[in-house]
C-alpha cells in the first residue's frame, strides 16, 4: 500500500480516465428521459450492426456455375475471405445434397489453395492436437455451411487476389478473395 501511495495512485488515474470517457460517450444517452410507461424496445439487427456479419456468398461465381456445381457435387460454393488478420483464409461451402457431397467430401480429400498469381500454394494447417485446421464428417448434414482454413504464408495472397481451389474432384478456378 505504501508503494502505490509513492507513484501517486496510478490505478485511480486509469480508473478515473474510464469513468470519464464512459459518460462522454453515454452521457447524452442518459440525459434523455425515458416516458413512464412505455416498455423499452428490443434493438433490432440494424441496431447492432456489429454483431451482424454480411452474408458469406461470393461473386466470383455465376448463376450458372453455381448451379452446375451444386447439381454435379451437391455444394453450393459460398466463397474465400481473409480472417486472422490476413494470416489465414477461409474457404466455406454448404452442403446442399449431402449423397452427392460425400463422394467428393471425405476425410482424405485433396485440398489445395494456389494464388493464380505467384502459383503459390497455401496448405491447411496441421496442429497437434486439434489436427487440419478442416471440417470434414463421417456423416455430412444437409443445408449446414463447412469450412476449411488455408495458411496466408508471408501473405501472399491478398484480398482481391485470383485463386484457384482443388477440392476433392472438383477444381474451381478464378474465386476472388474478399
Amino acid at each position: 500500500m505504501a508503494h502505490m501511495e509513492q507513484r501517486g495512485n496510478p490505478i485511480g488515474l486509469g480508473l478515473a480516465m474510464t469513468m470519464v470517457w464512459g459518460l462522454v460517450v453515454t452521457g447524452p444517452a442518459l440525459a434523455e428521459p425515458t416516458p413512464v410507461g412505455l416498455a423499452m424496445e428490443t434493438p433490432t439487427p440494424a441496431q447492432h450492426a456489429h454483431q451482424m456479419t454480411a452474408p458469406f456468398t461470393t461473386r466470383s461465381i455465376t448463376e450458372e456455375q453455381r448451379v452446375a456445381i451444386e447439381q454435379q457435387y451437391g455444394v453450393s460454393i459460398l466463397g474465400v475471405r481473409m480472417t486472422a488478420a490476413g494470416h489465414m483464409l477461409d474457404f466455406r461451402y454448404r452442403v446442399m445434397d449431402t449423397a452427392k457431397a460425400g463422394r467428393l467430401i471425405r476425410p482424405k480429400m485433396g485440398l489445395a489453395l494456389i494464388d493464380q498469381a505467384t502459383k503459390a500454394e497455401m496448405p491447411v494447417p496441421v496442429m497437434d492436437k486439434v489436427g487440419a485446421l478442416k471440417q470434414t464428417r463421417s456423416h455430412l448434414f444437409p443445408d449446414r455451411t463447412y469450412s476449411v482454413l488455408f495458411a496466408n504464408r508471408s501473405g501472399v495472397v491478398k484480398s482481391g487476389s485470383k485463386v484457384s481451389i482443388q477440392f476433392g474432384d472438383l477444381a474451381l478456378d478464378n474465386l476472388i478473395v474478399e
